[in-house]
């Protein structure tokens, strides 16, 4: 047992010295990301829209997005941060009228929400629970021009800012242009460096994003990536060697579909309006 785990020990500081020379023959190198490949949708080229997404990070849970937006206004959306995170509900039924909230969480979080609300005076709460929250907000009308007319775009950018998080987490990797095919642009994430906060290792890339090649909105992104916080070729190695567990992998779905919505009121609504 001795000797297989020396030639174990031994093998790995091989690979570790033949990083080092490769590190310093060919040194690291980084690009930022083409953020021209894909975006999110542009509210005025759309009357209406539906979007689903969700990211998860190393199996569970870290955010997911349900929203639609009707062409008159109304608007829904529902956001899961995961078991540590928020469960928030939100309706608007037109632009002119309160938006309805509900929100779920841990005592902590919803103890935050009721202060910041009992503190604003166009927002109330109308249902008062220890992990539980219904709060109404006075509607804002969209007046772009002034004219006092409504402005549906507005609410559009207002929702589809929120999925611009989805986007964000897409361009955590750089992609290849494998084809097109029916008006639809389809790009496959690459293995890589990138450089945020720090240098890490895009590997073990899979999926595809599919983009629409005339207005290059994202329609829809299945993408699983794995991130390695490394500095240099022998650090990473190591870690995928000696400490694989610190290994993150990231898998991101997105669906987007601008054609008709119809937004349906959560089962809560009737009851919290009636009262």
């Amino acid at each position: 047992m001795e000797r297989r785990t020396a030639w174990a020990v031994a093998g790995v500081l091989g690979l570790v010295v033949l990083a080092l020379v490769a590190a310093a023959v060919f040194p690291l190198s980084t690009s930022p990301p083409d953020r021209d490949a894909f975006s999110i949708a542009d509210a005025e080229d759309i009357d209406s829209f539906e979007l689903d997404g969700e990211i998860t990070i190393d199996g569970e849970r870290f955010i997911a997005l349900e929203a639609s937006v009707k062409e008159d206004g109304a608007r829904y959306s529902v956001t899961d941060g995961g078991d540590e995170g928020l469960y928030t509900e939100s309706y608007q039924p037109h632009p002119e009228a309160d938006i309805y909230e509900r929100t779920e969480g841990d005592k902590e979080h919803i103890d935050d929400i009721r202060e910041r609300v009992l503190d604003d005076d166009d927002e109330e709460v109308v249902e008062n629970g220890t992990k539980t929250l219904i709060t109404v907000t006075n509607a804002t009308v969209p007046d772009r021009d002034g004219t006092g007319e409504v402005v549906v775009e507005d609410l559009m950018e207002d929702t589809l800012g929120s999925a611009s998080f989805f986007v964000n987490s897409l361009y955590s990797t750089e992609y290849e242009r494998a084809e097109k095919r029916d008006g639809v642009r389809v790009y496959e994430p690459q293995s890589g460096w990138r450089e945020g906060r720090n240098l890490y290792r895009i590997s073990d890339t899979s999926g595809e994003v599919r983009v629409d090649a005339e207005t290059g909105t994202l329609l829809s992104a299945d993408v699983s990536v794995s991130l390695t916080d490394a500095g240099s070729y022998a650090e990473y190695l190591a870690v995928r060697v000696l400490a694989d567990d610190e290994v993150e992998t990231m898998e991101t779905e997105y669906e987007f579909n601008g054609g008709d919505a119809d937004p349906e009121p959560p089962d809560w609504f009737d009851d919290v309006r009636a009262e």
